[in-house]
């Protein structure tokens, strides 16, 4: 049985920038150890910050694109609930 995770939106920046923290995550994602849950306000917020201009200088769009068709292919797409206060 796989994990679900949804994993935050720094950590697919620090994984666009490169960072080696991230890497097991990359790894584990690449071999399919767990199974991603995503949402589409997730993926407009990943837009969105891969696209600031002090972030986007140091971002490879094409790396940037081919991961958000990944994230598409691979993962489980929820629309998620809104809890009442």
């Amino acid at each position: 049985m796989k994990f679900r995770v949804v994993i935050d939106t720094n950590i697919w920046i620090r994984i666009l920038l490169r960072g080696r923290i991230t890497l097991p995550i990359l790894e584990a994602f690449n071999q399919d150890k767990f199974q991603l849950v995503m949402s589409q306000s997730l993926l407009d917020e990943l837009h969105e910050v891969w696209n600031r201009p002090r972030l986007s200088k140091y971002i490879d769009l094409n790396q940037a694109m081919r991961l958000e068709q990944q994230l598409k292919n691979r993962a489980i797409w929820i629309e998620p609930k809104t809890i009442p206060p």
